[in-house]
């Protein structure tokens, strides 16, 4: 009987112990930093911007140090490129002569806008340095979906003319052969395919209080998956279609990078009062 009792009690103290080893928060923090879209854009060149994040989520430590998480997040990117080059295709006008339609970029200026909606996962490790910092990693893959995408226009022009070789004239400025010269386009949206990424945290948890910390970190994300399948068009078509970049034979590969600052709060679910130091070592 005593025997039953002592192996009662051990279990017993084992289970207590498990229990306060396990823990739950939930989190929320924005951030900002750059924010960039890696394309090999053809003919042109390319800036980025800043961007911003903004995310929440649920964090679950099954021991002390080692735990698992998941949320949901919004993350922005902007981009710019810039043309100037010539591109030249073989046709036919209404009157059947052969002629080449010639199209001149002159600093076209294009931003694209991308909106994305994340779903992360994580392998988190922390660390109590002292009675009032905690440290904390993270990183894991992520899935995203563009909830908003477009491109407008900025500046520069584009000017179409007909070259005629029998004839060795170049016809300009007869919009209705569409011979023209055109400086805007309407703001559009543009298709992009779900994306796979991998991200990393890495920062520190101030004690506020018993059940509130505050969160400062850096942050990085990594595109592995391409946003846009490849097109073989025109940027500009002969017809007066404008496709813009990530629709065009300009870009075959687009993948999305950060790397920022975040600050947040982070709220203990069912904290109860903290163990000593000598406790967490």
């Amino acid at each position: 009987m005593k025997k039953l009792l002592f192996i009662s009690l051990l279990l017993l103290g084992a289970g207590a112990l498990q229990a306060q080893e396990k823990s739950q928060s939930l989190y929320f923090n924005i951030g900002s930093g750059f924010h960039n879209l890696k394309y090999n854009l053809q003919n042109g060149t390319q800036e980025n911007s800043m961007g911003y994040t903004f995310n929440l989520g649920y964090n679950y430590f099954f021991s002390k140090n080692w735990g698992l998480g998941a949320g949901l997040g919004l993350e922005s990117f902007q981009s710019k490129a810039t043309l100037n080059y010539q591109t030249s295709k073989s046709s036919v006008d209404t009157d059947g002569e052969s002629f080449e339609f010639r199209t001149q970029y002159t600093d076209w200026q294009e931003k694209q806008s991308i909106l994305l909606l994340d779903i992360p996962l994580s392998f988190i490790y922390q660390k109590q340095m002292n009675e009032q910092f905690k440290f904390q990693f993270s990183i894991g893959p992520k899935v995203s979906f563009a909830v908003q995408s477009n491109y407008k226009i900025e500046g520069g022009t584009i000017e179409t003319t007909g070259y005629y070789s029998q004839y060795n004239v170049v016809l300009y400025g007869m919009p209705q052969h569409n011979f023209t010269t055109l400086t805007s386009f309407p703001k559009n949206d543009t298709s992009l395919n779900p994306v796979v990424s991998a991200y990393s945290n890495l920062g520190g948890l101030y004690k506020l209080n018993n059940s509130m910390d505050l969160y400062a970190g850096v942050y990085i994300d990594y595109g592995l998956s391409n946003m846009i399948d490849a097109q073989n068009k025109f940027l500009y078509q002969e017809d007066g279609a404008y496709n813009g970049i990530f629709s065009s034979d300009l870009t075959n590969n687009v993948k999305q990078s950060a790397f920022g600052f975040k600050i947040g709060i982070n709220f203990r679910l069912g904290a109860k009062e903290d163990v000593s130091i000598d406790e967490m070592h």
